[in-house]
């Protein structure tokens, strides 16, 4: 007579998650534009000084430097909250008993958006749990990793378009100081785009690593079991 069987451990999904942090910020953006509070011509008509620093009304004042720095607060985000589901997790592998450390509800929502999370169930589930989680850990940071590739390169494409809307632009102000602007907006675009760019690879190159460490603990304390 065989004993009742275990439901198996969910997979990691951590495209999932990436999806969910990356709809949470643009409907944040959307909601905010809505109100008034994110309103791009608005921040450009403004008068100087009104707006705060200067890279960030040029930041929120053009859709494609605020697609990108959408991009990097959505990457940051998910870093965050796979390393705080993780170090949650720590704390649940390491309780003794069933229902010790189940985590309070703000725990619970930011566990609910992670790519994985433990069962907190029976301490020897939590164990096991944990140790089929440490040994797909890795896969946590797949969105990242791939961030890390991909900002770059959408920075030097925003340069590229940058430089060539403002060679396109140059002619016509040859002789006219007053038409001069389009290609300095244009030569804008091109270097904020390489500098968000370079930070969204710093934040996935942080997040991957802290990712890296948070499941790497995890899997010692469960193997200290």
């Amino acid at each position: 007579m065989t004993g009742p069987v275990e439901d198996s451990p969910p997979p990691a999904r951590p495209w999932r998650s990436a999806l969910i942090c990356a709809a949470l910020v643009a409907v944040t953006l959307a909601v905010l534009r809505d109100l008034g509070l994110a309103d791009p011509q608005a921040l450009l008509e403004a008068p100087t000084g009104d707006t705060g620093s200067p890279l960030l009304t040029r930041i929120t004042g053009d859709p494609v430097r605020l697609v990108f720095a959408a991009g990097c607060v959505a990457v940051a985000l998910f870093a965050l909250v796979q390393s705080l589901s993780l170090a949650i997790d720590a704390q649940l592998a390491r309780a003794p008993r069933a229902r010790a450390g189940l985590p309070t509800l703000p725990a619970q929502l930011v566990r609910l958006l992670a790519g994985r999370r433990l069962h907190p169930g029976h301490p020897e589930r939590r164990r096991m749990d944990a140790l089929t989680l440490a040994t797909e850990g890795d896969t946590l940071a797949d969105p990242l990793r791939m961030g890390l590739t991909a900002f770059p390169m959408l920075g030097f494409l925003g340069t590229v378009v940058g430089l060539s809307g403002a060679i396109e632009s140059l002619p016509a102000a040859i002789g006219n100081p007053d038409a001069l602007q389009p290609v300095l907006s244009e030569l804008h675009v091109a270097f904020d785009t390489t500098l968000i760019g370079l930070v969204g690879a710093l934040i996935c190159l942080a997040g991957t690593k802290t990712i890296d460490l948070g499941w790497d603990r995890l899997s010692r304390l469960a193997s200290l079991r």
